[in-house]
């Protein structure tokens, strides 16, 4: 006699039909979802006369990258300027008696008085 809590578990059985059916029906609609694509894609190139062949367009940097670029030239001019500033001899002030000279020979003398 059967008792009420007993519990049986099932066969391990795979609903075969059940499976192929759902597989199939899968099957069938990514098909003609490639096949509906394949349409679209090939009217749109007939509509936009795809035969002629599109130009190769000019590279150009963006105004972000000019504007870097840009930057990048004065900031390299700048630096040659005052590096050209640093070796040059010249007046200050004449009447007080103070002039710029090489950074160079600035430090020379300078290592000279420690001396």
């Amino acid at each position: 006699m059967k008792e009420s809590w007993d519990i049986e578990q099932e066969p391990d059985r795979v609903a075969t039909r059940r499976l192929l059916l759902i597989s199939g029906v899968g099957l069938v609609v990514a098909l003609a979802c490639a096949f509906a694509a394949a349409q679209m894609l090939h009217h749109s190139q007939v509509r936009a006369g795809a035969t002629t062949p599109i130009p190769a367009a000019e590279v150009r940097p963006s105004s972000l990258e000019q504007s870097l670029i840009e930057h990048a030239e004065r900031g390299l001019e700048l630096h040659a300027d005052q590096k050209k500033r640093l070796a040059q001899y010249g007046w200050v002030d004449r009447r007080a008696g103070i002039v710029k000279i090489p950074i160079e020979r600035a430090m020379e003398l300078r290592l000279e008085e420690e001396r």
